[in-house]
């Protein structure tokens, strides 16, 4: 009896790991096994993957594919394409399916040809940060921006050690004066200590963006420390007149402009006759 339970373990041992070494995600193929299941385990390695050794146009467009549900893979077994990744933002309706990977397209002959992609609550968080991850290495600065400005408020311990990283190497002045904003923000509500969430606030007061408001207010609302909250409404005070200041100056060259343009238009006026 003893013999044959050793016996059927080492079989499930066998298949077991069979089954994850060919699940094991290392290209397309094993990204796209790795996909498929409700709770397959590799979804996330699969995630890790893809921005590792893909493009960050084919990381992306597979990743917002597969976040909101028009990613799919073709269930067909008979098919030279079982379980290739295909996208398609109406499987019933369109003609062609795109493949993931490339321009190339497929014939839909039926939508029970595919099956999508799943995810959960926890994989859409996970597949939101890599999207906009992706764009803090782009070349471009100004997409740079764009991606760390869609951090703003976050307080994230992944979010912050990505931007963190992306600090400590960035050039451009106008993506890491926007770092500073949102490491700020973060330090603000999370610092370790009341100095840390201090020196944070001071620093928030230097920035005019709406995201300061709703910090600096989320810290009086909820901080314990009363140094702390003292430190938030200074900033609020210089926030708030900062704002004022900039109002009324609108205000004045709005008048001064309309005025410019009602002498000039005075001025166009024929004289009458006398």
């Amino acid at each position: 009896m003893k013999t044959i339970i050793q016996i059927l373990k080492v079989v499930v041992f066998f298949v077991l790991s069979t089954h994850f070494a060919l699940a094991s995600v290392s290209d397309r193929e094993t990204f796209a096994q790795a996909l498929i299941g409700k709770n397959n385990p590799l979804k996330e390695s699969a995630m890790t993957w893809i921005v590792e050794n893909e493009s960050s146009t084919v990381a992306k467009s597979v990743l917002t594919a597969w976040l909101e549900g028009d990613l799919y893979y073709v269930k067909d077994k008979k098919s030279e394409q079982f379980q290739a990744l295909y996208i398609s933002d109406d499987i019933k309706k369109s003609p062609t399916a795109k493949s993931a990977w490339d321009d190339t397209t497929l014939a839909i002959e039926s939508s029970r040809q595919f099956k999508k992609v799943r995810v959960n609550n926890k994989l859409r968080g996970m597949i939101r940060l890599e999207i906009a991850s992706l764009g803090l290495s782009n070349s471009e600065p100004s997409i740079r921006l764009s991606a760390v400005t869609a951090f703003l408020g976050k307080t994230d311990d992944a979010v912050m050690a990505k931007l963190q990283q992306r600090k400590e190497i960035e050039q451009d002045a106008d993506v890491l004066n926007i770092l500073n904003l949102a490491l700020a923000i973060d330090q603000s509500l999370t610092g370790d200590t009341s100095v840390d969430k201090i020196t944070a606030i001071e620093t928030l007061s230097g920035y005019k963006q709406s995201v300061v408001l709703q910090t600096l207010n989320q810290v009086i609302d909820n901080e314990k420390d009363e140094r702390v909250v003292a430190a938030a409404e200074r900033a609020l005070d210089s926030y708030q007149q900062s704002q004022k200041f900039y109002s009324g100056v609108e205000t004045v060259f709005f008048g001064l402009s309309l005025g410019s343009v009602l002498v000039l238009a005075a001025s166009a006026l024929p004289l009458p006759l006398a």
